[in-house]
């Protein structure tokens, strides 16, 4: 897995979001100064506080990049999500922006390196046991 390719797709994650959140702000303006209109401003600002929620932990992982590591068995491993059991019975859901190339089967020992806040997946390794 490539993790360029990861932190390519947070970055134009974050860059849609920025747009996002511009276009929120300007909607707002227009809202306020026209037409007033309280319940429709109301979401709008819940929306925004969502959008900026998630750009701020978006570019948080691709300021700081810092991940965390996690050995257990595959549960299960899908288009964009691989779960993940660790050694204490806990499932971990992960985020996928690229299929492993090796073959990796179900039940098998991985090693997973993944974002800490937007949960992508940075690398996988398969474990010899």
């Amino acid at each position: 897995m490539s993790e360029r390719k990861t932190e390519k797709h947070l970055t134009i994650k974050l860059i849609t979001l920025m747009i996002q959140l511009i276009l929120g702000v300007a909607f707002i303006i227009i809202m306020d100064v026209g037409y007033k209109v309280i319940s429709l401003t109301t979401l709008l600002y819940i929306a925004l506080a969502i959008l900026m929620y998630l750009a701020f932990n978006t570019g948080m992982d691709l300021m700081k990049r810092d991940y965390r590591t996690i050995v257990g068995k595959l549960i299960t491993l899908s288009n964009s999500l691989l779960v993940v059991e660790d050694d204490y019975g806990k499932s971990h859901k992960l985020r996928l922006y690229e299929r492993p190339i090796h073959d990796i089967n179900k039940d098998s020992a991985i090693e997973v390196k993944y974002y800490i806040r937007t949960k992508a997946v940075k690398s996988i390794a398969i474990v010899k046991t």
